[in-house]
């Protein structure tokens, strides 16, 4: 749990810097935020292969083939990313293989 809630600052940790800003303005909401994650997961940490999927207008589908460290840590920056555009989060982690994580993350209503 205490990792998980660490892990939730760092998108508004990130979004108070000038460059988050210009970048929060330029993504504009939670879905978009999420689309990209792949690309900064690829440019930031390589390692695990990360696409997305977009289930619904409000659910993104994030996979992680791969990943390392504490699931709990990519749980909270999901959350944080939701979080950071004033929405309220609901992850649900699920095993679709071995070494493959998904994160269905539905960026509801504005918190």
């Amino acid at each position: 749990e205490a990792v998980r809630r660490t892990a939730r600052d760092d998108f508004q940790t990130f979004g108070t810097s000038m460059f988050g800003k210009v970048l929060m303005t330029l993504i504009g909401d939670p879905a978009s935020a999420l689309r990209y994650l792949p690309d900064a997961y690829a440019r930031v940490a390589p390692g695990p292969n990360v696409w997305t999927e977009e289930l619904d207008h409000r659910t993104i589908r994030l996979v992680f083939r791969r990943q390392r460290g504490f699931v709990e840590y990519t749980l909270g920056q999901l959350e944080g990313i939701v979080l950071a555009f004033n929405r309220t989060p609901l992850v649900t982690m699920r095993h679709l293989a071995p070494e493959t994580l998904a994160f269905d993350v539905v960026h509801g209503k504005v918190a």
